[in-house]
């Protein structure tokens, strides 16, 4: 097993505001070193030298590159199944196979097995548009049946209103009121 980096040690806001150093291309693995050092005085902490620290930014960087790559073939795969995910459920749906798909990526880069992960992607998506679909077809129904709902509500409120002696015209006002959602 690996020996744990000086800097997989450190405390997780050291790391993190070590790495958001890393991911800013404007700063030079060497001005992340002297900057992690600066925050390292008045610990326990030995100086960690500036070959530890390139490291840790090539694997930063790497992992930038490749959650760019994720969110990219996430694109494509939610393209090839359909167009924009248009309710909340298919947005998650959406963003949830990006997660896989980065994850996806980081195991390939430890396999060779190329196809067999694009083959389950691609499944993957299919199986995300299905769900969107139904989500769709399921929201539909919901509009037609509070539609139905508000037809028999305007209906029932314009036979009742004849019946307590009021125009036909003023129950008909009452009708699409009643139809447009304003009662």
């Amino acid at each position: 097993m690996a020996r744990q980096s000086r800097i997989d040690q450190l405390p997780k806001d050291l790391r993190e505001r070590l790495d958001k150093l890393l991911a800013d291309p404007a700063v030079t693995d060497l001005d992340a070193t002297a900057r992690l050092n600066e925050w390292l005085q008045g610990s326990d902490e030995k100086p960690i030298g500036k070959s530890t620290v390139g490291r840790r930014g090539q694997q930063v960087r790497a992992a930038g590159e490749k959650m760019l790559q994720s969110r990219q073939m996430a694109e494509v795969l939610v393209g090839q199944v359909g167009a924009e995910p248009a309710s909340k459920t298919g947005k998650m749906l959406a963003e949830i196979l990006q997660s896989i798909v980065f994850d996806v990526l980081i195991k390939l880069r430890e396999q060779d097995d190329v196809e067999v992960a694009i083959g389950s992607l691609n499944k993957l998506a299919l199986t995300l548009q299905r769900l969107e679909s139904a989500q769709t077809a399921n929201s539909k129904r919901d509009a037609e049946i509070r539609q139905q709902a508000r037809e028999e509500a305007a209906e029932e409120a314009a036979s009742e209103a004849v019946s307590q002696g009021l125009t036909a015209e003023k129950a008909a006002l009452i009708r699409d009121r009643v139809l447009a959602g304003k009662i």
